[in-house]
């Protein structure tokens, strides 16, 4: 495999892969004798190449070998976790981070031998270069579980980077903060700078990052009673091989002159939304929400499609219990209400009707959603909350990350925004959770408490 990037794979800016693909064996042991074996093949996620290959235009080669340090070798950083689950998972190879809707019944990904029910051990004796003379071809991992370990009925198995493998990604997961004492968010890689003059700093508000619009890699931000939204051709080359940080200049935008090279335009946002309790990114999709008392609030969302925004909407919120509502947050259908002061959080259909408040207690202070999960960004915590099941996930954060910035999920990434003069800096995080092969199991495995388990899952290159 050789990191599977041959002479590092780099064709100007993107990093070319060999095909690859995946097998996984399941054993399961009764007193020393094999019951049981299953064998499937699997399908590659995106993963592995997006996680190489940033998601935004990073403007100089430094952060490129950042990023590529980060997750070479390959086979042990972006491969070298197991994550096992209850419930199949929808094989699309753009499907690289699960919601927590579906429980983690395992996980493994170093040498491990403390109490946690769920986390097994890498077995460092069996796992290796399947040909040690051609190493490009492939990587055997195996991984460990005894009789007290992920016990249940697994239907999917997943290789996941090994950090996760670690803390384990999914419903059930029970944090444990002596032993998951990973941060959510690692592998750090500092961004460009959006210089716009014209602006103050006083006046750049809620950077956001849109997505990939039309190829186009499209921001947006409040400044006074307009969004205004900043577009720039995602596929453009802005750097060479050679050049480091320093050498090149920061992507400018200039908000007075309609005939900049980067695209900026102003969209006035409708009367009666001037003050905004929240604004956020979700499916593809800017919402800026307005609380106007205790008991309503009014929203609007913007399009960068079309460049329209939606008719100005209302909603009594009609909250169950005293309190002070602090955030509000839209996902897959609800709407969310949270009280900083309190803890608490109330979940409205979005469709009408009363709100519910939930026994879920937090320690928060934004709310970003994605998919069909909401992220409740705390001082010391992130909650992650299924919006329809309500099963919760617990992870540590390092607050400086979060108190200072803005920070919005991109799919495997975590982008950290914040204003500095007139400019918006963007950071790129990676996140626990996300996977690199899909193997449903044809008929699902359960584990005993009487067995242990072991996984053996190889992958391959089809090419040198």
């Amino acid at each position: 495999m050789n990191d599977l990037i041959k002479n590092q794979g780099i064709s100007g800016d993107k990093i070319n892969l060999p095909k690859i693909k995946g097998k996984t064996k399941i054993e399961l042991f009764e007193n020393g004798n094999k019951v049981s074996e299953v064998v499937e093949t699997n399908m590659m996620t995106e993963y592995i190449s997006e996680s190489l290959n940033l998601p935004l235009n990073f403007r100089s080669a430094t952060q490129l070998s950042v990023n590529l340090s980060n997750k070479v070798p390959i086979y042990d950083k972006l491969i070298g976790g197991v994550l096992l689950y209850a419930d199949p998972v929808e094989e699309k190879t753009d499907n690289t981070r699960l919601s927590i809707a579906n429980d983690c019944v395992g996980h493994a990904g170093e040498s491990y031998s403390g109490n946690n029910s769920k986390r097994g051990s890498y077995n460092t004796n069996e796992s290796g270069y399947i040909d040690s003379a051609n190493p490009w071809k492939g990587y055997r991992h195996v991984f460990d579980f005894g009789t007290d370990k992920a016990n249940g009925m697994i239907s999917c198995v997943c290789l996941t980077p090994k950090i996760s493998g670690n803390s384990g990604y999914g419903g059930g997961v029970d944090y444990n903060v002596t032993e998951n004492n990973n941060d959510i968010l690692y592998n750090s890689v500092n961004g460009m700078g959006l210089q716009i003059s014209g602006e103050s700093y006083d006046t750049i508000k809620n950077p956001r990052y849109l997505g990939n619009i039309n190829g186009e890699d499209t921001f947006c931000y409040t400044s006074g009673n307009d969004l205004v939204v900043l577009r720039l051709p995602h596929d453009k080359l802005l750097f060479n091989l050679s050049d480091t940080l320093s050498s090149q200049p920061d992507l400018a935008f200039d908000k007075s002159n309609s005939t900049t090279t980067r695209q900026i335009d102003v969209y006035p946002i409708p009367d009666g939304l001037t003050t905004y309790t929240s604004v956020f990114v979700y499916d593809d999709k800017c919402y800026i929400v307005n609380l106007i008392n205790q008991n309503d609030f009014s929203y609007v969302i913007f399009d960068p499609v079309t460049n329209s925004f939606s008719a100005r909407q209302s909603r009594t919120v009609s909250p169950n219990y005293q309190q002070t509502i602090d955030s509000i947050g839209y996902c897959d259908g609800y709407w969310f209400a949270s009280s900083y002061s309190n803890g608490n959080l109330t979940r409205y259909p979005a469709s009408g009707g009363q709100g519910e408040e939930t026994s879920i207690k937090l320690e928060y202070y934004d709310i970003v959603p994605f998919g069909k999960d909401v992220f409740f960004i705390g001082y010391n915590y992130v909650d992650i909350i299924n919006a329809e099941t309500l099963k919760k996930y617990t992870r540590k954060t390092t607050s400086s990350r979060f108190l200072t910035t803005y920070l919005q999920i991109c799919k495997n990434f975590v982008l950290s925004l914040y204003t500095y003069q007139n400019s918006i800096q963007l950071s790129i995080y990676d996140f626990i959770g996300n996977i690199s092969t899909i193997n449903n199991l044809a008929t699902p495995v359960t584990k005993t408490e009487a067995q242990t388990m072991k996984i053996t899952y190889e992958v391959t290159a089809e090419e040198a």
